[in-house]
């Protein structure tokens, strides 16, 4: 029975990464961005740990972020991520990163360690060192290193450009797969102090492109709305929204949800710390 067990989510995994694009990654990117349809490029705080490392430059003193996601709400499919990074003025900005998906008898893990500086006041660069390891109860586990890296260019006070490249060079993980090449480029528009719009392009190697949308109105100082949107126009649609509640200067708290077409909700929450 417990073959049979693993088995039947062994084929609920493949699914799963073959609707979302995602054999061999963990894309994991926190409450935010699963609130703005998984924009993930053009972040300057603690969410750039998940998705444009440039980003950290921007980041004042240390920041801390923790996360869960229910991914379609099979518990078996949870995801948790977690993100520290610090700024030390000139020497630039120190990051670590940790995800995990899936359970105890099936799972996917993954830490990176970050550095970011800017090399002007409106550019900055980034670049992460991945670790990934698979583990199958029963069949053992495998583990592999790759590395991403990022620029981001703020144009003017609206707007805010970033590219980011996960695993430039295609690394063979399991069964001859490789850990796919992900190219994600990205704006984002400041129309006023409440408004802001964001848009992105995503490609992953081997797999259709996707187009993604999100809107951050904040109405008042301590709470934010997040909506979304994500389309491969092939098979996965992906509609989202979520919202941010600050307690204080230091502490705020995120709950969204995805919600694909096929595969139903993926709610998520997000703490976040900030020094």
């Amino acid at each position: 029975m417990k073959k049979i067990y693993i088995i039947i989510f062994i084929n609920i995994f493949i699914i799963v990464y073959q609707i979302n694009a995602q054999i061999n990654t963990i894309e994991i990117y926190g409450a935010k961005s699963n609130g703005l349809g998984q924009v993930t490029s053009v972040y300057n705080d603690i969410n750039s740990s998940y998705g444009n490392q440039a980003g950290l430059a921007y980041l004042n003193g240390m920041s801390i972020n923790l996360g869960y996601e229910n991914r379609y709400q099979i518990f078996e499919l949870s995801a948790l991520n977690f993100a520290i990074a610090k700024r030390f003025n000139k020497y630039g900005t120190f990051g670590m990163v940790m995800k995990r998906f899936g359970f105890s008898q099936f799972n996917d893990f993954m830490t990176g360690i970050a550095y970011a500086k800017k090399l002007s006041n409106s550019f900055s660069i980034g670049i992460q060192f991945d670790y990934f390891n698979t583990t199958i109860t029963g069949y053992g586990n495998k583990s592999t290193f790759s590395f991403e890296t990022g620029l981001m260019y703020i144009l003017s006070n609206k707007i805010t450009i970033g590219v980011h490249a996960t695993n430039p060079f295609p690394i063979s993980f399991i069964d001859n797969q490789d850990i796919p090449t992900i190219i994600n480029a990205g704006i984002k528009y400041k129309i006023s102090r409440y408004l802001n719009i964001y848009g992105e392009f995503e490609k992953h190697i081997n797999f259709n492109f996707y187009l993604k949308t999100g809107i951050e109105y904040s109405p008042i100082n301590v709470f934010t709305l997040y909506f979304g949107f994500r389309n491969d126009f092939q098979n996965s649609s992906d509609y989202s929204l979520g919202f941010k509640y600050k307690f204080n200067d230091k502490i705020n708290i995120e709950l969204s949800t995805l919600y694909n077409l096929t595969l139903g909700l993926s709610p998520t929450i997000g703490f976040n710390y900030n020094l």
